[in-house]
């Protein structure tokens, strides 16, 4: 994962795996302020608990602020297939003020947690 290196972003992440997002987010700690995520619902992955939320999202949950995606009753009665490919789609944003929370060390996430660097 890339940081964002001082410029307001927008990660276009649909159906990406949890560690993915994970690892976003992580890259950018210094600069959640900047980044947008158009992709799965982060609060879901705890609300739902879909297996074991990563370290980055857990810290993450009282400061991420998502609206839901929805499409209008045309298109889902149209196209019904992408009421399911899509529901779970959420604008999303972190807001963190003036103190940021603690970094996740590596060591807690586990050394299989952090995908390699995407060139």
């Amino acid at each position: 994962c890339r940081s964002v290196d001082g410029k307001t972003t927008l990660f276009f992440m649909p159906h990406c795996p949890q560690l993915l997002y994970n690892n976003v987010l992580y890259t950018n700690w210094m600069a959640l302020d900047r980044i947008w995520i158009i992709g799965n619902s982060l609060s879901g992955y705890a609300l739902n608990q879909i297996g074991a939320i990563t370290p980055a999202i857990a810290a993450l949950l009282p400061y991420i602020h998502e609206e839901k995606m929805t499409m209008s009753s045309k298109d889902i009665t149209s196209h019904a297939y992408f009421e399911n490919a899509f529901n779970d789609l959420s604008w999303i944003n972190i807001t963190i003020g003036d103190e940021i929370p603690t970094k996740p060390k590596m060591q807690e996430m586990g050394e299989d947690s952090l995908l390699q660097e995407v060139i």
